[in-house]
């Protein structure tokens, strides 16, 4: 990140939009006291702060809500929600007033059906970034940092997350938000900065540029001049996988799938939804499955990607059906 200037202002929601790596991660860091600046000045309400340590942007009432999870998995919920700052009666953690403290965030970010007590590690992946959030709001922050917050959220928990934002903002909260989807940038943000390889492109009011004009400025370039147009492919090319009713309990539903020689195919849906489990499957690595081959044939254990003696990864990578894990393997065996 290289001389980047920022104004974030109470009761407006500031989006920050770019390529992976364009800067926004080190910016909400240093800004989060995770990563210090190594050169230039921070001001909070026109004092210049040092932000050496996330409890100094605490004290500074700034809180960030990352990406990737600050949970830890072997504590419960409340105790997650007020891990910085637990409440205290003569010395001692008052867990009353933790578990009251805690019903009331998660009934603000829409996770009423979360139990304070319930550790951490029980919850699904949606719950545990809405536990997050509330965690960034334990703390009754002035400058509230959102990234990418409603990634592993289904689309009624985000719109809440949505909600939310832009009610806290007008209640007079400063919000620095991050995400790629530009629907939910065009229906928040008040103020935007555009960021391109480490340096900060322009700020502007959100409604004084198109969404164009915005991924010109992410890309450095028009988006139709830096992809290739697909060539169309012709409709007689040979099937080379096909799933039929491919199901493994309870990831897995009754799956149709065909893939044909020269084709790119995309799955896609929220993390958690059954992507992993498909590829796990198509590779070999899953036990118990059921659901059809390409010629009708039932099979009990395993789809036709797989050969006839039982489920084998090593089946995958003889048969040119390598897998590349993402964030590293699932319990899938």
């Amino acid at each position: 990140m290289n001389t980047v200037d920022l104004d974030v202002v109470a009761g407006r929601i500031h989006a920050v939009l770019g390529e992976n790596g364009a800067g926004k991660s080190t910016l909400l860091k240093c800004l989060a006291g995770t990563l210090p600046a190594s050169e230039g000045t921070i001001e909070v309400n026109g004092d210049v702060v040092a932000l050496s340590d996330p409890g100094a942007a605490r004290a500074c009432g700034i809180s960030c809500v990352f990406q990737e999870m600050s949970l830890i998995q072997d504590l419960s919920v409340a105790e997650n929600i007020q891990l910085a700052s637990p409440p205290r009666k003569m010395g001692l953690i008052d867990r009353q007033a933790e578990r009251r403290r805690a019903e009331e965030l998660l009934k603000l970010v829409g996770a009423e059906d979360v139990s304070p007590n319930k550790l951490v590690r029980d919850l699904p992946l949606s719950r545990r970034q809405l536990v997050e959030i509330a965690k960034g709001l334990a703390s009754n922050p002035r400058l509230l940092i959102l990234d990418e917050s409603t990634s592993a959220l289904t689309e009624q928990d985000s719109q809440h997350i949505l909600s939310l934002a832009r009610q806290l903002a007008d209640d007079g909260l400063a919000i620095l938000y991050v995400s790629h989807r530009m629907a939910e940038i065009e229906q928040l943000a008040d103020d935007c900065s555009i960021f391109r390889d480490g340096s900060k492109v322009d700020s502007f009011v959100f409604e004084t540029k198109t969404a164009d004009d915005m991924v010109r400025m992410m890309m450095g370039r028009a988006i139709d001049a830096s992809l290739p147009r697909p060539a169309p492919l012709a409709k007689d090319l040979p099937s080379i996988l096909q799933l039929k009713g491919l199901t493994w309990a309870p990831a897995l539903n009754s799956i149709d799938l065909e893939l044909r020689r020269g084709e790119v195919l995309g799955i896609g849906g929220l993390d958690g939804q059954g992507q992993h489990e498909i590829l796990l499957a198509v590779f070999g690595a899953l036990k118990g499955m059921a659901g059809k081959d390409g010629t009708g044939r039932q099979t009990d254990h395993q789809c036709s990607a797989f050969k006839a003696d039982g489920n084998d990864p090593t089946h995958g990578l003889c048969t040119g059906r390598p897998w590349l894990p993402w964030s590293g393997p699932v319990n899938a065996c």
